[in-house]
């Protein structure tokens, strides 16, 4: 965490250098900040900070103490500390961006105050109720960062907030806020008060929403596995009909007693009365 906060002690002075080069000498260069935060319906957070300077500014500054933002050390050392380190190379500014994932939010300000000493961001929880708070300047300094936040802009420069949130915020001070309530941005240098504040809610008590998907998928399945098992059993009872049992005697053909014919009963009764001599 020390070297972390040195390099980033050593961004920001090279920020107060650079803004000190833009104003007397009118550079056409700034600088480019953004620290975005993105909960997650699990109760952690994914932290992407982006550090980036003007070309134009770094080449003011020379080749004095190493002012190169992305170079091979830098790298070395966040990734020691956890962090995916990954270049920044975009409309003439160059820097880096670290991102680390899947921070418990009970960790989440250590993570943003590890890289600056100075840093004052707290998250605290109430039930499920987050509250985020960050101050960012003294109340002197509140007038001077809107000319600041007008220059930043004129030459794409920027330094902000970003909160991602899996549901609406129920309170905050965001310079801008999506139409679905869930993204915040605050402009850093065009507060109108020295405090970042938002408080949101993560449904479920933090309990993982895939888990509670799979948990209701599984139980509609089954449902419908029994419904259709006890379909079928009752289709099958229907369809059988019970057939009586025969014994083989009475399956057996009758015979019907012979018919004498007329002749046969005229002769009998002759063969009956003659008499015998």
């Amino acid at each position: 965490m020390k070297k972390e906060s040195m390099k980033h002690g050593r961004f920001v002075k090279m920020v107060i250098l650079a803004s000190l080069l833009v104003l007397v000498m009118s550079l056409c260069g700034c600088i480019r900040y953004r620290t975005t935060v993105t909960v997650n319906t699990d109760g952690t957070a994914d932290l992407s900070i982006l550090y980036a300077m003007s070309d134009e500014v770094m080449s003011m500054m020379g080749d004095e103490e190493d002012t190169s933002l992305a170079d091979d050390e830098s790298e070395a050392e966040f990734e020691a500390e956890g962090w995916t380190f990954e270049t920044y190379a975009q409309d003439d500014y160059t820097g880096y961006v670290i991102t680390k994932k899947g921070i418990a939010m009970e960790d989440l300000a250590d993570a943003i105050n590890s890289a600056d000493e100075e840093n004052t961001f707290s998250v605290s929880k109430d039930g499920n109720t987050y509250t985020i708070d960050w101050q960012i300047a003294d109340d002197s300094s509140v007038g001077s960062m809107a000319e600041d936040a007008t220059y930043l802009e004129s030459y794409d420069g920027f330094m902000e907030l970003v909160l991602v949130l899996p549901n609406k915020s129920t309170n905050n001070n965001a310079t801008t806020v999506s139409s679905d309530g869930k993204t915040l941005t605050w402009n850093l240098v065009a507060l109108t008060d020295n405090n970042v504040h938002a408080e949101f809610e993560v449904a479920g008590g933090g309990l993982n929403m895939s888990l509670i998907i799979v948990i209701v998928l599984v139980v509609v399945i089954v449902i419908i596995v029994i419904v259709v098992i006890s379909s079928k059993k009752k289709k099958g009872i229907e369809q059988v009909v019970p057939t009586p049992s025969v014994t083989p005697e009475e399956s057996a053909p009758v015979e019907s007693a012979p018919v004498e014919t007329a002749a046969e009963e005229s002769s009998a009764s002759e063969d009956e009365q003659t008499p015998e001599a």
